[in-house]
Order: structure tokens, then C-alpha cells, then sequence
């Protein structure tokens, strides 16, 4: 029935969703900060850092949603559909192109907030012990190759190289960039939820 309303009332929903929907988020990176017996939780900077991860993430499978209408849109009124080729014509320009703009915009200051999040330990007096714990139990590969290069820095690549190319709206490209960042941020969560239970201080900070 949502689909029904005039476009201004949608416009209006789709934004203000936007913005409580990462708030959601960032509570949880709230309710982890609140351990203080934790320092991998306890990080101030955490709750910024679900709320950039939930943005670029909620961007991305609205992405998907767009580029899976248009396909559905096509193999229906496609004449023979044992040859339908979704490929084959560049995806439409208007709800998608603004996406990823925005897209972009989001993964670069997703970017800044875990760069801070992720610097910041050196100033922190656990956060040696907290990095020996991250690669001693290989959570912290996973956190530099899943989330960060995977889910952040080869996504913000691949769309800047689209937007130079003027390849955002053909191919793969506009499907793989927004898979990849769902995979950073599901990786991301699961980094924090886990490494997080290995990482304990006697008394809190």
C-alpha cells in the first residue's frame, strides 16, 4: 500500500528512513561500548563506525533492489525469453545513478570512520594488547583483507573507476560493488561480535 502513496509522501518516507534506520545501528555499536571491561567494545568511535557500515549497507541493497526490478521489467516484456540477456542494455540512469553517487559518498566516509577507529588504538593505553589479540587469533586479517579491502577500498575503487569509464550503468560492475560492500559490513559485524569475546581486561578503562 506504501507503493500507492504520491511520490512527494515516498520521497519523504525513503528519507527519513535513511536516517533512522543507521541510528537503529548505531545503538548497537552504543550497547557494546557500554562493556567497559571489553576495550575492543568500549571504543567511543565504535557506534560511528556501525552507523557508517549500516548507511553504505542499506545504499547497496537498495542498489540491488533497483538493478532486480529492472531485470524483472525486462524478462517480462522480453519476446522470447530463452534469449533474454540482461546485459545487454545499459541499467536505467535515474534512480540508480543517484544511488551510487550517494553510494560512494557513504563508502568514503565509512572509510574516514574506521581509518579513526582503526588508528586510534596506537593512543589508547590497551590498544597494543588489543592489536596482539586481533592478529593473534586472525581476526585482524580478516578485518584488513574482508572488511577493509574487500568491503571498503576495492568497492570505492570499482565505483570510481565506473564513473570515470562511464561504466556505472553496464555490466556486472553496478551488481558486484554493492554485493561487496553487504559482504564488508556482514563481515564486519561478525569481526566485532566475535573478536570482541576474546578481548577481556581485568578491570574497566
Amino acid at each position: 500500500w506504501i507503493l500507492r502513496w504520491p511520490e512527494a509522501g515516498r520521497r519523504w518516507l525513503a528519507g527519513t528512513l535513511l536516517v533512522l534506520s543507521p541510528a537503529l545501528a548505531s545503538y548497537s555499536g552504543l550497547l557494546f561500548m557500554a562493556i567497559r571491561a571489553n576495550p575492543f567494545w568500549a571504543h567511543p568511535l565504535l557506534p560511528a563506525v556501525f552507523w557508517a557500515s549500516s548507511l553504505s549497507t542499506g545504499l547497496a541493497f537498495s542498489e540491488l533492489a533497483v538493478l532486480a526490478r529492472e531485470v524483472r521489467r525486462r524478462y517480462r516484456w522480453h519476446p522470447a525469453w530463452r534469449d533474454f540477456d540482461p546485459w545487454a542494455k545499459p541499467w536505467p540512469a535515474g534512480d540508480l545513478e543517484w544511488l551510487q553517487q550517494l553510494h560512494l559518498l557513504a563508502l568514503a566516509g565509512e572509510l574516514v570512520f574506521f581509518f579513526l577507529w582503526f588508528t586510534s588504538w596506537l593512543f589508547l593505553p590497551l590498544g597494543p594488547a588489543v592489536f596482539r589479540a586481533l592478529w593473534g587469533t586472525g581476526y585482524g586479517l580478516l578485518l584488513g583483507g574482508m572488511v577493509l579491502g574487500l568491503g571498503l577500498l576495492f568497492p570505492l575503487g570499482l565505483g570510481l573507476y565506473a564513473r570515470v569509464r562511464s561504466a556505472a550503468e553496464r555490466g556486472v560492475l553496478p551488481w558486484l560493488i554493492p554485493l561487496l560492500v553487504l559482504l564488508g559490513g556482514v563481515m564486519l559485524r561478525y569481526i566485532v561480535v566475535f573478536a570482541g569475546q576474546l578481548i577481556f581486561s581485568p578491570r574497566p578503562w
